[in-house]
C-alpha cells in the first residue's frame, strides 16, 4: 500500500524545516520529494521500452494492472547513468509518474534555505526552492510538472 512520505511543516524559525522531509538521489541530483504527494518505491520493477520515445522516458511499468510512465532524470540532464536504480512512483493513478532513483528515500531535517542554487538549465523553470543540510544541497523541483510538460511537448511535436 502506498505511504505518503513527503510531508513536512514549516518551522516557526525563518528558513528552516524542523519536521521531516524526504529526499532521493536521481540523475546525480539530490531532490526533495514533493510535499503532499504519495510516493511508493517499487522494487525490481521491469520496464518496457516505448518505440520512438524520447531518451528521458525509459519506458512503462505495469503497476497493479496500470501502466506507469518511468522517467530517467540522468538522461534528461545528460548526467552519468547509475547502475543501482529503482522506480519511485509519485502521485496516484491515473496521473502517477515514475522516476528512476538511486537508493532509498532519505529522511531529512534541519534544512537551511539556500539562495544561490545551481541546477541544470533545463530544470531552472521548475525549481521551487533549494535547501542545504550540512554541506549537501537539496532541490525542491516540480518533477510532476516537468514530466507533464515533456509529455505534452512530445505530443505536440508529432
Amino acid at each position: 500500500m502506498p505511504v505518503n512520505i513527503a510531508n513536512a511543516e514549516a518551522s516557526p524559525l525563518a528558513g528552516e524545516y524542523i519536521q521531516r522531509r524526504y529526499g532521493v538521489i536521481a540523475g546525480g541530483l539530490h531532490l526533495l520529494l514533493p510535499q503532499g504527494v504519495s510516493a511508493e518505491l517499487l522494487h525490481d520493477q521491469e520496464l518496457t521500452r516505448i518505440l520512438l520515445a524520447p531518451p528521458a522516458l525509459r519506458g512503462v511499468a505495469n503497476v497493479r494492472g496500470t501502466l506507469l510512465p518511468v522517467f530517467d532524470l540522468a538522461k534528461l540532464i545528460a548526467a552519468p547513468a547509475s547502475t543501482d536504480e529503482q522506480v519511485l512512483m509519485l502521485g496516484n493513478h491515473p496521473d502517477a509518474l515514475g522516476l528512476l532513483v538511486q537508493g532509498f528515500p532519505l529522511p531529512l531535517s534541519g534544512l537551511q534555505t539556500l539562495t544561490n542554487a545551481q541546477v541544470p538549465t533545463l530544470l531552472q523553470p521548475y525549481l521551487r526552492s533549494a535547501w542545504q543540510q550540512q554541506e549537501q544541497h537539496w532541490f525542491d523541483i516540480d518533477l510532476l510538472q516537468l514530466f507533464r510538460d515533456l509529455a505534452a511537448l512530445k505530443t505536440h511535436q508529432e
